[in-house]
Formats: structure tokens, C-alpha cells, sequence
């Protein structure tokens, strides 16, 4: 994830955002809120799904870092 590739990728930050800002706005907003039958989110509870979500990429860079330290060839 952490590639200069997609640190530059303007069109994915772009993408991230627009997805961002929708789930927010489903969330929060009242009429999309009736619409997706959600319910409004605490401060608390944003963090809290950010932590979780976050966990997704955090394993799957230990993962991939584990597996180049042991595709290494050793002198």
C-alpha cells in the first residue's frame, strides 16, 4: 500500500475520499440516514470503526513484510 505508486495515485486518493464522504453522509446525513436506516455515530464510535478498519492494512503489511523477510536469501 505504501508504494510510491499509490502515494501519488491522484485518482485514488479521489476515490477514497468520494467513499469516505458518502459513508459519512449515510451516516450522518438525516434524509440518507431514513433512506440506508442507519443510525448517527458518536465521536467514540467513528474512532472506533476507523481502529478496526485500520487493522485490515496493518495485518496485511506485517504479512507481506514477514513473507519478503522470508523469501531473503541468506549468505
Amino acid at each position: 500500500m505504501f508504494s510510491r505508486h499509490s502515494l501519488t495515485n491522484s485518482k485514488l486518493w479521489t476515490a477514497i475520499g468520494s467513499i469516505a464522504a458518502l459513508q459519512v453522509a449515510i451516516v450522518s446525513w438525516g434524509p440518507l440516514r431514513s433512506i440506508f436506516d442507519t443510525t448517527a455515530l458518536g465521536l467514540g464510535q467513528w474512532l472506533l470503526c476507523g481502529a478496526v478498519a485500520s487493522t485490515v492494512l496493518l495485518v496485511e503489511e506485517v504479512r507481506k513484510a514477514l513473507g519478503r523477510r522470508h523469501d531473503t536469501p541468506t549468505a
